[in-house]
């Protein structure tokens, strides 16, 4: 098995990124990702269908982002707080992508 590495020509990959911040704010994982960064990824690094694992799940962008990309999802969360939040966020993601 090989690992891929989807980059096209059409999408211009540097080693600088200019996604935004999520802004802190009330009931928001201190290390959240912004979706978008965790979309690309994800699109870069694997192929739709395969499994993303996240061992760090705090708020579920990575779960959200394999959601959205057709990607099946595992998450390990140890703060039981932020695992009921990211695990009903998934819930609903999964829930509106399924028709």
């Amino acid at each position: 098995l090989r690992r891929p590495f989807n980059v096209t020509a059409d999408v211009s990959h540097t080693d600088v990124w200019t996604f935004r911040t999520v802004r802190p704010g009330k009931n928001r994982h201190p290390c959240e990702k912004p979706l978008a960064m965790m979309e690309d990824i994800i699109r870069a690094s694997s192929r739709p269908g395969a499994i993303v694992l996240d061992p760090f799940m705090g708020s579920g962008v990575t779960g959200e982002a394999a959601a959205n990309l057709g990607r099946r999802f595992i998450g390990m969360e140890m703060d039981p707080t932020y695992f009921k939040g990211a695990s009903e966020k998934l819930e609903a993601t999964v829930a509106a992508a399924t028709p």
